[in-house]
């Protein structure tokens, strides 16, 4: 609890240091998850979402494509972001991926850092039900703005 309330408080303390220098600056929340999610809190920089962000999907997944094209189209209509489609490796941006060693048949986990959002599920529901609780975590924004993610560990479903 003492640890949790230290990073919100350094969280508070970011908004507010970015707001004076950057107004178009907001943070994702993850108190917003509905679902019955563990949230652990990582010491690190927080993943930046800017104008395009990189959704890496794996090739020949027409399921996890069907994802990513959704995932890209709601943070445009969310966040004013383009997401870019790719199916390489590329080093920054938001994976999507099949995990078999998740437990739960519908569940996933969600690691964020510096340079990655990792959305894994057991299954395709399972990358769905992750894409979903990382959508809740997403403010409301009108004009495009950065989005800080902070470093964390998510476990959805029972993980």
């Amino acid at each position: 609890m003492k640890h949790r309330i230290l990073h919100i408080s350094a969280l508070v303390g970011l908004c507010f240091l970015l707001g004076s220098c950057h107004a178009d600056v907001k943070v994702a929340d993850y108190g917003n998850i509905s679902d019955g999610q563990k949230v652990t809190y990582q010491d690190g920089d927080p993943f930046r979402a800017r104008r395009k962000v990189n959704i890496i999907y794996p090739s020949g997944n027409k399921k996890v494509f069907r994802e990513a094209e959704f995932l890209s189209e709601y943070l445009k209509r969310k966040l004013k972001l383009r997401g870019n489609l790719q199916t390489d490796t590329a080093k920054r941006g938001i994976v999507l991926s099949i995990d078999t060693t998740i437990t739960q048949t519908n569940g996933y986990r969600i690691n964020i850092d510096s340079k990655q959002i990792r959305i894994s599920g057991r299954t395709e529901e399972g990358l769905w039900q992750g894409i979903r609780a990382l959508r809740q975590t997403m403010p409301a924004i009108k004009h495009r703005r950065v989005v800080f993610f902070p470093a964390a560990d998510i476990c959805g479903k029972g993980i």
